[in-house]
């Protein structure tokens, strides 16, 4: 890589630009993954401030492997003694195994928990992210990603959506993922399509050890009998003795 001094004063310099590309990467901070992250390449673009001190990322690129990579953009700076934290984030696409292995365990570990268990397949395209964080306030963060080739089970009593695609939105509010196609198939009457169903878990549970609760909002078309058997799905309870399909 490459750096430039600048804002020399009494023969010292007050900040650096620099443009550094790194290799075979290896991220292990403690207690944060059970596994190493290893990433092929990063490259990054920045200018670091010392008085007051700032960083300043222009763009990092990160390649994952594969076709998976994501792009950052971002600053951390202490303004008034305290720090602020804004950080972007794009990617052309990242797989589950991909999302699961960059979430670390120990945030939000029931709504991590509750994607590991039932999103059983799938990709996001086209994801925008964004991180804000300020000494003594709430973080906020948000995402948007279109989805493709999913495999998604919205309650545990149902069988899986199968090749849902749609758009997923993450923030505060929840996490709300909105169907534009998919397709159940129940016990019974053959398949159901889901086109403009949508499924919603609140924030509620989010940070709790146990999977947050779901709502699932079914549009659907095909057989009565195919509908009934989804509804009979929901309200028989695991274990019962009548049961549905498991």
């Amino acid at each position: 890589g490459q750096a430039a001094l600048q804002d020399i004063v009494n023969g010292l310099p007050r900040s650096l630009i620099g443009q550094f590309t790194l290799r075979q990467i290896v991220i292990d901070p403690p207690g944060l993954y059970s596994d190493p992250l290893r990433w092929d390449q990063a490259g990054a673009q920045f200018r670091l401030r010392l008085q007051p001190f700032a960083l300043e990322v222009a763009q990092a690129d990160v390649a994952l492997g594969g076709d998976e990579g994501l792009t950052l953009s971002g600053r951390v700076r202490t303004p008034d003694g305290g720090w602020e934290v804004a950080l972007d984030a794009r990617a052309g696409r990242l797989g589950r195994d991909r999302i699961l292995a960059l979430w670390p365990p120990g945030w939000r570990p029931g709504l991590r928990a509750w994607l590991e268990t039932n999103l059983l397949e799938g990709a996001l395209r086209g994801l925008a992210a964004s991180l804000r964080l300020s000494e003594g306030q709430r973080p906020q963060f948000a995402v948007t990603s279109r989805f493709e080739g999913t495999s998604l089970r919205p309650l545990p009593s149902h069988p899986p959506i199968e090749q849902a695609s749609g758009l997923l939105s993450w923030d505060e509010a929840g996490l709300a993922v909105s169907l534009d196609a998919g397709t159940l198939w129940p016990a019974q009457g053959g398949a159901l399509r889901l086109d403009g169903s949508a499924l919603v878990i609140p924030p509620a549970g989010a940070d709790a050890g146990a999977p947050p609760p779901a709502r699932l909002h079914l549009r659907a078309e095909g057989a009565i009998e195919a509908a009934l058997s989804v509804l009979f799905e929901q309200m028989v309870a695991p274990g019962d003795s009548q049961g549905g399909k498991r």
